[in-house]
């Protein structure tokens, strides 16, 4: 089965104390149950493998389009339960993992991989392989405007030829941005932070998109967080923050416990993501377009996510008139950086469709920025393995 896929979600409806209040839960209850139903991938004459079905909140659901639903109450069954292996199309599982200790995962991922996978298989008829991958990662949207929650997460895996797998992603991931190194730039730019925007700059800018209460937000690669919580706590809007690396979001969904503020996140690729047009009131990128080679693209897809007087408001790394030195080619080079100067970022935004278009030089800010994270870099190379330490102690205790 080529097009398997694996979906967990968390829903819990909570405690009541009186009458008002459980009709209160059970309306919101509601929402959220078909709020994760509109999550699952098209499931029309699958065969659904339901984990944990406990109070059978989505089996009904399910079984009305699914040919087959089959539902495991309990752990230990779903653990022993023969089911074939490569037989299913969808395993769908809420408020389970939770419950389950470290040991208690891992089997049943192995069991599940059996399940969507044919054992010892290593490639099919037309000898491409497959493997599995996450497809998504975000916050319940239900949880967030309800409860500002951000801690009910869903993810969904799905197989798929390894050949159409991100290699880009798994450079950021296990390269420029390992867990360890994402610390090291918070720790020079600021908490919250992990590029030289840091604080400061983020309140400027955010200053120059003159937010309104109630306004949605689009921060795209939006990193671990800093600005968006700045944005949602000081403006009273609702900011969707996006990024394209499952390291940058474990650090956001970690700082947003215990903020009471509307923000959502996802994992998520902003070249291939879709969103309904007239979405946003404002569209906001720093320091990491310059990733993405097909600009003018992204630009008239910015376009069409903004409401009638959107703004869109990007810092990104140019280049100038020069041509760069050869170290600098090579960086470019190999890490596939797209570097245009400031005059062709206007020209490609006002191609898009945009009109009033400020494009400006800001090297000068930035030089300065550095000047300013001078001595923390230095402390930082001093003190490498304490530092490395302290904060993922740190990270663990948050």
């Amino acid at each position: 089965i080529v097009n398997s896929f694996i979906l967990f979600a968390d829903l819990n409806a909570g405690c009541c104390s009186n009458t008002a209040e459980v009709r209160f839960q059970a309306h919101n209850s509601t929402i959220m149950q078909g709020s994760v139903l509109t999550l699952i991938p098209p499931y029309e004459g699958k065969r659904v493998l339901e984990l944990g079905a406990i109070i059978s909140r989505f089996t009904d659901e399910l079984a009305q389009k699914a040919g087959e639903v089959i539902v495991l109450d309990f752990i230990e069954i779903a653990i022993k339960k023969k089911i074939e292996d490569g037989s299913v199309d969808l395993i769908f599982s809420n408020w389970l993992l939770m419950y389950l200790s470290d040991k208690e995962v891992k089997l049943l991922a192995e069991r599940m991989l059996g399940w969507i996978f044919q054992e010892c298989q290593t490639c099919d008829a037309s000898g491409k392989s497959f493997e599995l991958t996450m497809v998504c990662c975000k916050c319940i949207v239900a949880y967030v405007k309800n409860k500002k929650n951000q801690n009910q997460i869903y993810w969904i895996w799905q197989k798929v030829s390894m050949e159409n797998d991100k290699d880009f992603r798994r450079f950021l991931n296990n390269v420029q941005y390992k867990s360890n190194g994402i610390l090291r730039y918070e720790c020079v730019v600021g908490q919250g932070y992990v590029s030289p925007r840091g604080f400061e700059t983020t309140k400027e800018f955010v200053a120059k998109m003159e937010l309104k209460l109630g306004q949605k937000v689009l921060d795209v690669d939006c990193g671990i967080g800093g600005g968006d919580f700045y944005m949602a706590e000081t403006f009273d809007v609702h900011v969707v923050g996006i990024d394209l690396l499952v390291n940058m979001m474990s650090f956001a969904f970690e700082r947003a416990i215990g903020l009471n503020c509307s923000v959502e996140f996802e994992v998520a690729d902003c070249t291939t993501n879709t969103y309904p047009d007239n979405s946003f009131d404002v569209i906001y990128s720093s320091a990491t377009i310059f990733h993405i080679q097909d600009k003018p693209a992204l630009f008239k897809t910015f376009f069409k996510w903004l409401k009638p007087g959107g703004r869109v408001l990007i810092t990104d790394y140019c280049k100038s008139d020069e041509t760069p030195s050869p170290l600098f080619a090579e960086v470019i080079k190999q890490r596939g950086y797209d570097i245009h100067d400031v005059q062709a970022y206007e020209q490609m935004l006002k191609d898009a469709g945009f009109e009033d278009v400020i494009a400006e030089d800001r090297i000068d800010q930035y030089f300065y920025i550095l000047s300013l994270s001078r001595p923390e870099l230095e402390k930082v190379e001093k003190e490498k393995e304490e530092f490395i330490h302290q904060r993922l102690l740190r990270s663990k205790k948050t």
